[in-house]
């Protein structure tokens, strides 16, 4: 009676890097999707200067304004004027990755963890 013991550790572990790759792209379309709306716009210069990138469990979104910081945090005053339109406010990215955070279960399921 011969016995054959078959190792899927490799694959499982590779699915896995790819699921939680692509979960954590997701993640960071969610988070700039949610900003944009919330993100203070006088020419869409800040709203469109976003650079998102995944590298191995790590997700990185940043908004690549010089300005970007100050508007972030509210600042009045210094090297920038804030600026708001209707709907848009201080604290635009650190809201949206709060909101993320709240769905993430639900985006994890989507990927299939």
């Amino acid at each position: 009676m011969a016995y054959q013991l078959i190792d899927n550790t490799p694959r499982i572990r590779y699915e896995f890097n790819q699921k939680v790759n692509v979960g954590l792209r997701l993640m960071l379309d969610d988070v700039h999707r949610t900003s944009r709306r919330r993100t203070p716009m006088k020419t869409g210069q800040l709203r469109g200067d976003v650079m998102k990138r995944v590298e191995g469990k790590q997700a990185f979104i940043s908004w690549r304004k010089p300005y970007a910081w100050y508007q972030e945090r509210g600042y009045t005053s210094g090297p920038v004027r804030r600026y708001t339109t209707p709907g848009t406010s201080s604290h635009f990215a650190e809201d949206a990755v709060y909101r993320t955070t709240m769905r993430g279960r639900q985006i994890w399921r989507q990927v299939g963890l």
